[in-house]
C-alpha cells in the first residue's frame, strides 16, 4: 500500500505541492523571501523534535537492554 501511495505521488505531483499560503509566504515576486525561509526552518524544526525525542528513548532502551543481558552473562558465568 505504501508503494502504491509513493507511486501516486510521483505520477502525480500537484497532489504533494505546498498549498498557496505556503507558497506564497516562500515566495515573493518569485525570488525567496525571509518570512518563507523562517517558516521553512520552523517546519524541520517541528520534525525533527519528535524525532529526537523518539530517537533517545530508543538510544536508552537499547543500553538498558545491553546492560541487562551484560548482567545475565555475568550471573550464567559465574554460576557455572
Amino acid at each position: 500500500m505504501t508503494k502504491l501511495v509513493a507511486l501516486g505521488w510521483l505520477l502525480l505531483p500537484a497532489l504533494v505541492q505546498a498549498c498557496e499560503g505556503c507558497k506564497s509566504s516562500a515566495q515573493e515576486n518569485g525570488s525567496p523571501n525571509a518570512i518563507g525561509e523562517a517558516f521553512g526552518y520552523s517546519i524541520y524544526f517541528m520534525l525533527l523534535c519528535p524525532m529526537v525525542i523518539v530517537g533517545g528513548m530508543v538510544w536508552i532502551g537499547v543500553r538498558q537492554f545491553r546492560r541487562l543481558e551484560q548482567e545475565r552473562a555475568l550471573g550464567t558465568a559465574a554460576n557455572r
